[in-house]
Order: structure tokens, then C-alpha cells, then sequence
């Protein structure tokens, strides 16, 4: 009875220990790594685009990864960001070793701006009395308490999951990792509680280590439960907040979208989330075997104060220094909150700028809107698509007399306006006065032509767009039109240009080089993915083949294939290895695609709740 009693009083403390003391770790953290996120990733993203486009990419693709990541300057490139994770990490553990380490060793509040303090007093003594050795050391235990969330992620994350399967294919590749893993944690287990010893006692790092070690060996059974035990009830944690989290997504799921678009949202929904997921698990469980590993090393004892370690009162000219670095402090933090803000308002309006991969996801564009459930190219087909969260909406456009881009397939209007004219042979006047919906269905008469301007402003920050330029022979002037409308509202990064004709995509990249071009085939003849004006080929499903895709993967060319509406052919293409399926009914195609590769417990959670077969 007295051992159940201390355990619940000792999880008692612990619950009470995160919620009071650490909530402002954990918002520092995630700030501090949502900065880190915010400031790399573009000069990641625009270094590898330079990098690709220096060697004729356009894309990473499986055909192409091996031979352009061996490149010495793309290797050298990984080495450097690299080396500032490293950076990132080890910055990030001190001050959490150290926010960790002032709970246990004083009493009072602890503050970040003290922390930070700390923080800085620490590393400087690291360099100063040489103790280099401790980086690697803090890097591989940041990776060991993160360990499972890593494992986890990287089998449930497309583009990680396809990356990793793709160069770990060798049986010899494969144990040598092994035996480099079991090697890596036999290493930490030994120094279990060096760092704990390093931050705490303010000793070298050789006598943290000989410490650790009397400790394991005086009480193997206490030290390594504890230090697993911490490790597994990390992971259990971060466990549960995953099934919450999903549990909440799937009631949201079934209370705002419709029985049809059920799976389309909720992996679309997972998908966004699942980065941001990532790093909040990952901080909790780093940050959970943080305080097991301080809270063992100061006895067990929450709050206490450690007489030989409490530091002398400052005086008044010390209180002022910190204050003044705290303003300084809060300031820096302020300040990062709103670089932060704008740059993830900028990613939701004007897109992802990481356009140079996706390795492994095929990705599911919405064929003349959701054509399916509203008449082709108006606004009803867009909203609709939107609605089911393609990853992009195809929609073809032409040139009015007077020079406005509209959409319309067709040459002639015959089939969808009744009015046997070309859209080149109209103004706009007489073509926004045209029923475009009545020949769908009686609840769409009326619905006008909308104009490109008109879409760009309805996808803004929700869809990408396919824009396939039509009649370009008739109308030629229609390129730069377009590509003015896309500079206008900033649309770089939410959309691709396609053509048939290839002199419309060289006139693109000419208007501005940035923009992702792509040539639509019927055939399967020539060689065009050598061309550098285009970064991808469009063709029909039929012509595809195996070895069609893997040409153009090995010259960093991607395939989109249309129009594929079965789950037959859908699934063929996925085997195929395209990299873009074109469709009239987007929901059910992704569904499709997710069933396929998605994990067979939560596949039959989602069978349950949405009920489907």
C-alpha cells in the first residue's frame, strides 16, 4: 500500500510539475523551434532549387536521388545544415537542462529570462574549459529520448517513409545500421546521467561521466529502470495525446463535411498536421526523460533546495543587469512571435515554397474543378473542389477579343453555353452574359464564365492551380496575360502552367522562370524531358508506362497522368509511380490512394466512424 501510495503521490507531482512549472518551457520551445523551422526552411528550400537547376532538375525524384545527392556540392550543402541542426539541438537541450535543473535545485518561480541567462553562462563555460566532447553527447541524447516519435513518424510520414525505403534497401545496409543503433544506445545507457551531473553540479564532463557510471554500477536495477521507465512513459504519453488527437479529428470530420468527402478530408487534415505533430511529441518526450534524468540526480525530491548549490544574493548592480536582459529578452521574443506570424500567413496565402520534391505521395488534382458535381471550369466546380481538399484544381483558360483570360475548354462554346462561337470571337461583355450551367443541371442556369482573376482570388491561400493555356495559335498575347495575373497576386507558389503547345511554356519561363511548366502529351514520343522549359509531362493514362516514368524520374522530371477516374487505374498509376493523378472525382480517388497505404489499425478506426467498406 505504501509503494501504490507513492507512486500516485509521485505522479501527482509530476502532473502538477508540468502543468505549473514547464508550461513556459514548453512555449518557449515551441517558439524557439518554430523560428528555427521558419528561418531554415526557405534557405533550404531556394538552396536546393539553385542546386537542381544547376544540374537540369526540376524535381527529386527515386530515378534521380542517388546520383544528385553524391554531387560534392550538394553534399557539402547537407554537411552545413547539418552542422546547424547540431547547433539547434544542443542550444535547445542546455536550455531545457538548465530550466529543468533550476526547478530542482531552488525554490521560487523560474523564469525564462533567467534560464536564458544561464543558458549563455553554461555554454560559455563549456568552451572556455574546453568540454567539446558534451555536444555530440547532448545531440545523441536529444535523438534517443526522441527516438520512438522519430520511428513513429517516419513510418507514417509519405515523403520520410518513401526516402528511408528507398536507401535502406541493402540486408547489409540495413544491419549495419542495427549494430550502429545498439552501439549508440549502449553508449548513452552508460552515460545516462552524465549530462544530468554536467548541468546540475557545474563539473567536468569526465567526472559527469565517472558519476553516471558509479551510479549504474551502485544501483543497476534503480538507475536503468528509471531511465527506460522515463523513456516508455514518455512515449505511452505522447501515445495517448496522438489517439486524443485523432479522436478529435474524426468527430470534427463527421461533424462539418458530408459522408463522400469523410476520407478526403481527414487525410488532408492529417497530412497538414503531421510536421506540426512531429515536433510537439518530440519536445514532450525530450523534455519529459529530461526531468526523470534531473529529478533521479537530486534524490527524488521536488523543490528542494540544495544548500551547497543555492548562489549567493546579488546585489543591486546584478538585479538591474538581469533585469535589462530580460526586457532584451521579452523584446527578442516579441519580436519572433510576429517574424513568425507573418511568415506562416505568408505560407497559407501564397503556398509552400518547397516545390522540388515529392518523393513517394502521389499527389490528386481536381479535372476542370469537382466536375463531377458541378458544371466544368465556374466558380460552383471550384468551391466544390476546394471543399474536398485536392492538392490542386485544373482549369483551363482562353483569351476573349478584348484580351481577358476566362475559362472555357472547349473551342467552341457549343457544348456547355449552346452558343456556337469561339471564345476569341467574343468580348467579354457578350461571354459573362452566357448561361455556362444550365447544361449541367436546372440549379446551376445562370452561372456566368468566371474570369482567371475571379479564381486566383477563390483559391488564394486554399488550392494550387493547373492552368492549362488553350488555343495559344489564336491568341498568343495570352501567355503574358496570365503570367501578369500570377505575378499580381503573388500565385508563384500555388501553381503550375501547362500547355500542349511548347512554345507557350518557353514563353512562360521567359515572362518568369520561377513558374512550374508543364507539357501535355497524348503520345508517348520524344525525348522531352530533356527540355529545360518543362518540369513536368502531362499524359494520358493509357500512353503511361513503367519505363516512360522512370526517364523522366532520372532527369528530375515529374508524370501527371489524366483522366483517371476508377480506383483500378488509380491504383495502377500509384504502382507506376506518378507523381500526379488528374480526376474528375478527387475525394474518392484520395480515398482510394489512402486506403492503400495507410496504417491497417487506424484504417479500420476510420472504417468504424465513417462507416465505409
Amino acid at each position: 500500500m505504501q509503494i501504490g501510495s507513492k507512486i500516485l503521490r509521485e505522479i501527482k507531482d509530476m502532473w502538477t510539475l508540468q502543468v505549473e512549472k514547464l508550461k513556459w518551457l514548453y512555449i518557449f520551445q515551441i517558439v524557439y523551434l518554430l523560428t528555427v523551422y521558419i528561418l531554415l526552411r526557405p534557405i533550404c528550400d531556394s538552396a536546393m532549387e539553385k542546386l537542381l537547376h544547376r544540374y537540369g532538375y526540376s524535381y527529386i525524384t527515386s530515378e534521380n536521388m542517388l546520383c544528385f545527392f553524391t554531387k560534392l556540392p550538394v553534399v557539402s550543402t547537407i554537411l552545413v545544415f547539418l552542422f546547424v541542426l547540431v547547433i539547434v539541438v544542443f542550444l535547445g537541450i542546455v536550455f531545457s537542462f538548465q530550466y529543468i535543473g533550476t526547478i530542482f535545485l531552488e525554490k521560487g518561480k523560474v523564469s525564462l529570462a533567467g534560464a536564458f541567462v544561464r543558458t549563455c553562462k553554461c555554454i560559455k563555460r563549456i568552451f572556455l574549459e574546453r568540454q567539446y566532447a558534451c555536444v555530440p553527447l547532448i545531440v545523441e541524447t536529444g535523438l534517443f529520448y526522441a527516438g520512438p516519435v522519430l520511428l513513429f513518424f517516419a513510418m507514417n510520414i509519405p515523403t520520410i517513409h518513401y526516402v528511408l525505403k528507398r536507401l535502406i534497401f541493402l540486408k547489409s545496409i540495413k544491419i549495419s545500421l542495427f549494430c550502429i543503433a545498439i552501439f549508440c544506445i549502449f553508449w548513452l545507457v552508460r552515460n545516462a546521467y552524465t549530462l544530468a551531473y554536467f548541468f546540475t553540479e557545474n563539473s567536468t564532463l569526465k567526472q559527469a561521466k565517472t558519476k553516471s557510471r558509479k551510479e549504474i554500477w551502485k544501483k543497476p536495477i534503480a538507475t536503468l529502470g528509471n531511465f527506460f521507465g522515463w523513456s516508455i512513459y514518455a512515449t505511452a504519453l505522447c501515445g495517448v495525446y496522438y489517439c486524443v488527437i485523432i479522436g478529435i479529428m474524426i468527430f470534427l470530420v463527421l461533424l462539418f463535411t458530408s459522408e463522400t468527402m469523410h476520407i478526403a478530408v481527414f487525410c488532408a487534415v492529417q497530412e497538414k498536421i503531421s510536421f506540426p505533430l512531429f515536433f510537439f511529441f518530440s519536445l514532450r518526450s525530450i523534455t519529459l526523460q529530461i526531468v526523470g534524468n534531473v529529478y533521479y540526480v537530486c534524490n527524488n525530491n521536488f523543490y528542494s533546495v540544495n544548500q551547497e548549490r543555492k548562489e549567493k544574493k546579488e546585489n543591486r548592480k546584478t538585479v538591474f543587469k538581469v533585469a535589462f536582459q530580460k526586457k532584451y529578452f521579452i523584446g527578442a521574443i516579441l519580436f519572433i512571435l510576429i517574424v513568425d506570424s507573418f511568415a506562416i500567413y505568408d505560407t497559407i496565402i501564397n503556398g509552400k515554397l518547397n516545390n522540388w520534391g515529392k518523393l513517394g505521395k502521389v499527389e490528386i488534382t481536381a479535372h476542370r474543378g469537382a466536375s463531377f458535381q458541378a458544371p466544368e471550369n465556374t466558380l460552383p466546380a471550384i468551391e466544390h473542389a476546394i471543399s474536398q481538399k485536392p492538392d490542386c484544381i485544373e482549369i483551363d483558360v482562353q483569351l476573349t477579343k478584348d484580351g481577358e483570360v476566362v475559362l472555357m475548354h472547349d473551342s467552341l462554346m457549343t457544348r456547355t453555353t449552346g452558343i456556337s462561337n469561339h471564345v476569341y470571337d467574343l468580348d467579354y461583355d457578350a461571354i459573362s452574359a452566357l448561361d455556362a450551367g444550365g447544361w449541367y443541371a436546372p440549379e446551376y442556369a445562370g452561372t456566368p464564365i468566371p474570369t482567371l482573376e475571379e479564381v486566383i482570388q477563390l483559391c488564394k491561400g486554399h488550392c494550387k492551380l493547373n492552368i492549362e493555356i488553350k488555343e495559344y495559335e489564336k491568341k498568343p498575347e495570352i501567355v503574358k496575360k496570365v503570367v501578369d495575373l500570377i505575378k499580381k497576386y503573388d500565385f508563384t507558389r500555388q501553381c503550375v502552367v501547362t500547355s500542349v503547345y511548347k512554345k507557350a511554356l518557353s514563353e512562360v519561363k521567359e515572362y518568369h522562370k520561377e513558374i512550374q511548366t508543364g507539357y501535355i502529351l497524348s503520345s508517348a514520343y520524344g525525348r522531352y524531358y530533356l527540355d529545360k522549359d518543362i518540369d513536368f509531362l502531362s499524359m494520358r493514362a493509357s500512353m503511361v508506362t513503367e519505363r516512360i516514368v522512370l526517364l523522366a524520374h532520372k532527369y528530375g522530371k515529374e508524370i501527371y497522368v489524366w483522366t483517371v477516374n476508377s480506383k483500378k487505374n488509380a491504383l495502377y498509376m500509384s504502382q507506376l509511380g506518378v507523381d500526379n493523378i488528374i480526376t474528375d472525382c478527387p475525394s474518392y480517388i484520395k480515398s482510394t490512394l489512402y486506403e492503400e497505404h495507410a496504417d491497417p489499425t487506424l484504417l479500420s478506426l476510420l472504417r468504424l466512424s465513417f462507416k465505409y467498406k
